[in-house]
């Protein structure tokens, strides 16, 4: 099988080997894709599990990475960790 195949295993293994590598170095120049491009891509996605969770149409405010005044939204945008685990608020 070759590993371009989606649910392939190893299909991503080239990214992954690439993102450790830049990780183990401590070089975010050696990544493949900026850091920012892979957070902008996975987000959308997110959103749009969102939207459909909630049923509804929603409104985004990519500066501050929230939905303004919809607190139901904005509760999905994260998870409740387990300590001593927890993402702090500010990173």
């Amino acid at each position: 099988m070759t590993p371009w195949v989606p649910g392939n295993p190893l299909m991503d293994l080239e990214h992954f080997q690439n993102w450790v590598a830049a990780v183990r170095s401590r070089d975010a120049g050696q990544l493949n894709a900026e850091i920012e491009q892979g957070h902008l891509s996975a987000c959308l996605p997110h959103l749009a599990n969102i939207a459909y969770a909630t049923g509804r149409t929603l409104t985004f405010d990519p500066a501050h990475e929230t939905f303004p005044g919809d607190a139901e939204a904005n509760t999905l945008l994260t998870r409740k960790y387990r300590e001593p685990y927890a993402v702090p608020n500010e990173v």
